[in-house]
C-alpha cells in the first residue's frame, strides 16, 4: 500500500501532538536513541517528524522533491521510534511508504541511492554483482539438494556474495554434526528493497522466495543476517505463505547448544566483552535475550552492558544502507556508538549482524575488537584454530 490518509497508520498523522517521546529512552527521557535526531536535532528528522512530513505531501503543503527525500532517507529504519512511542504508532510503515512514495515518483535522496535500487532491480543484489560472484554451495563444502537435511542456510546478500566470512558458521555446522543445505541461487530476501522505497520489487522478490523455499521441502530456514530474517517473519506475511520455519542463526546455535549438540569446551579466558543490540532481532523481532543466552553458555565470559542497551540500543549506523546513501548520518552514529563501547572497557564488541560488523569494522575501532557471535563461540570448541 502506498502512503495515504485511507492507511491503517492515518490516524497518527492526525493525533501525534509532537511529544518526542520517539526520540529519548522512555525509561530515562534524557537519552536519545533517535540516531537521526541525535545527528540533526530537528524534530522533522525524528519518526514523528517523518510523519508530519508525510502528511504535509498528503495536502499538498509540503513539495515532493529533493528535501523532502532527504528527510526520507535520513533514517536507519531502526525502529527506535516505534518502540518508544507511547501509543505505538507505526512509525516504521510511515517511513518505509513515504520513500515508496517519493521514489515512485522518480525522487532519490542521493545518487547512491538510486544506484542501489537499479543494482537491485538488474543484479539481483545491492551491489550489482553479476551472479557467478555468489557464493557456492560446492565451495562452501555443503549439499544444494534437501535431502535429508535438516534445515537450509540462508545466506542473505552481504554473506552469500563474500561482504562477510561464513568460516565460524561452517565450523559451528560440523561441530553439531547438523545436516544443512544451501540454495544454488539464492534469491535476494528483498529487505534491500523494501528500506529504499521500491516496495513493489519488493513484492516480486519476496514471492520468487517464497516459492523457492517452500519448494526445497525443508522444515528449517535459518538466516545468517538479521535484516533476512526480519523480512521473511514479518514483512512475508503480508506477501504470501512461507511454510517452513525460520530462526535466525544465533537462535539456531542456542537450540544446539540446549540441545546438548554442540558443547563449548574452552573457558574465554576471563573475557571482558559488551553486545550490539541488533536492530531487527532485538527490536523489530523481540529476540534481544537469545544471543546474551548465547553468551551465559561461555565460561569465563564476563558482559558489559552499554548505557543504551537491549530495546533501547543505539543503532550501529549501518542500516537502511546509510554509510552509502547518507554518510554523514552514518558515521556520527557509528562513531557515538563506539565511543559508548569503549567506555565499557571491553576488550571484545560482539555482533550478531553481518551489518553491525561491517560498519564497525569501516569505522576502524581504536583497541576494541570486533567479535562475530559465531566467531566467539566458535572459539570455545575444542578443535578451533585460531
Amino acid at each position: 500500500m502506498t502512503l495515504s490518509r485511507d492507511a491503517d497508520y492515518a490516524h497518527y498523522l492526525y493525533t501525534c501532538n509532537r511529544c518526542r517521546s520517539c526520540t529519548t529512552n522512555r525509561e530515562q527521557a534524557n537519552v536519545i536513541v533517535c540516531p537521526s535526531y541525535d545527528h540533526l536535532g530537528y524534530f522533522s528528522y525524528s519518526g514523528g517528524g517523518k510523519g508530519y512530513v508525510a502528511q504535509g505531501i498528503l495536502e499538498g503543503k509540503v513539495k515532493a522533491g529533493p528535501e523532502a527525500a532527504e528527510v526520507a532517507m535520513h533514517c536507519l529504519l531502526c525502529h527506535a521510534c516505534q518502540t518508544m512511542c507511547p501509543p505505538g504508532f507505526e512509525l516504521i510503515t510511515v517511513a518505509r511508504q513515504l520513500r515508496e512514495w517519493l521514489v515512485s515518483r522518480g525522487i532519490y535522496g542521493s545518487a547512491a541511492h538510486r544506484r542501489l535500487l537499479d543494482n537491485l532491480r538488474n543484479s539481483g543484489n545491492p551491489w550489482g554483482l553479476a551472479p557467478s560472484k555468489q557464493i557456492t554451495a560446492e565451495k562452501l563444502g555443503l549439499p544444494a539438494r534437501p535431502g535429508n537435511a535438516e534445515a537450509v542456510l540462508f545466506l542473505g546478500c552481504h554473506s552469500g556474495f563474500g561482504k562477510s566470512s561464513l568460516e565460524n558458521e561452517l565450523k559451528i555446522v560440523t561441530a553439531a554434526r547438523a545436516k544443512v543445505m544451501v540454495m544454488e541461487d539464492e534469491p535476494c530476501c528483498g529487505s534491500p528493497a523494501l528500506e529504499l522505497g521500491d516496495q513493489n520489487l519488493f513484492r516480486k522478490i519476496a514471492k520468487k522466495t517464497i516459492q523457492k523455499l517452500n519448494d526445497l521441502g525443508v522444515e528449517k530456514v535459518v538466516t545468517i543476517c538479521p535484516h533476512c530474517t526480519s523480512a521473511l517473519l514479518n514483512d512475508y506475511m503480508e506477501i504470501g505463505d512461507l511454510e517452513p520455519e525460520v530462526v535466525h542463526f544465533s537462535e539456531w546455535l542456542l537450540g544446539l547448544i540446549d540441545e546438548g549438540r554442540l558443547k563449548l569446551t574452552k573457558q574465554a579466558s576471563r573475557l571482558t566483552a559488551t553486545f550490539q543490540d541488533s536492530c531487527h532481532l532485538t527490536r523489530y523481532l523481540e529476540q534481544g535475550d537469545v544471543a546474551r543466552e548465547v553468551l551465559k553458555q561461555i565460561d569465563g565470559l564476563e558482559l558489559v552492558e552499554m548505557n543504551r542497551s537491549v530495546e533501547a540500543a543505539f543503532c550501529c549506523g549501518g542500516g537502511s544502507w546509510a554509510d552509502k546513501v547518507v554518510p554523514g548520518l552514518w558515521r556520527n552514529t557509528v562513531r557515538r556508538r563506539l565511543r559508548e563501547a569503549a567506555k565499557t572497557r571491553a576488550t571484545e564488541l560482539i555482533v550478531t549482524c553481518p551489518y553491525c560488523e561491517s560498519s564497525f569494522q569501516k569505522a576502524r575501532p581504536n583497541k576494541m575488537k570486533v567479535t562475530s557471535l559465531a566467531r566467539l563461540v566458535a572459539r570455545q570448541l575444542t578443535d578451533y584454530r585460531q
